[in-house]
């Protein structure tokens, strides 16, 4: 009985300290309405919000995933390609849902050069997004920061099985009074 319970909390502690596959980041920066009318809530030559997520693999440096929103477009969640720009700058490609819309975002980097791996965050400083169809600009100059996403707390399947270990020891420790 006690060699299991060693290797149940063995177990849970290793299965618990394992390194995460992906790290994310939240992006959110501004842009130009270049279309020459109104795109969703931005009015033609306004500066307005975008925002969304990069999913990028630590151990790789690749783009594994992202999900980027500018108004009146459907976002972009289809990464094209991510490849350095220069020794301390990169770029990113993508398409929208419904690929009629692309993507081009440069941001900076402190990793090793031309690599994405153990990518801490950085500012974004520019490119566009265009129309698919006639390459007309959408968006121009956008800016903005790339950040980690705060990290999740423990979940409940997590802690549950750790506290029943610790009471399951606690109780072998805890010896009835005689009477």
């Amino acid at each position: 009985m006690r060699k299991s319970l060693w290797l149940v909390l063995a177990l849970l502690v290793v299965g618990g300290a394992q390194v995460a596959h992906a790290d994310s980041f939240t992006v959110s920066g501004t842009a130009t309405n270049d279309s020459g009318g109104s795109l969703g809530s931005c009015s033609s030559g306004a500066t307005c919000a975008f925002s969304g997520t990069l999913t990028i693999d630590p151990t790789s440096g690749i783009l594994t995933a992202m999900d980027i929103t500018f108004p009146g477009f459907t976002s972009f969640t289809s990464p094209q390609f991510a490849e350095p720009i220069n020794t301390s700058d990169f770029f990113i490609g993508a398409l929208n849902s419904s690929g009629d819309t692309a993507l081009t975002l440069d941001f900076t980097t402190t990793m090793t050069p031309g690599s994405l791996v153990g990518f801490t965050g950085g500012s974004i400083f520019g490119e566009s997004v265009l129309n698919n169809t006639t390459a007309a600009p959408e968006y121009s100059d956008l800016s903005g920061s790339i950040t980690p996403a705060p990290a999740p707390e423990p979940s409940s399947p997590t802690l549950i099985p750790l506290g029943l270990v610790a009471l399951l020891l606690m109780r072998k420790r805890i010896r009835p009074l005689a009477v």
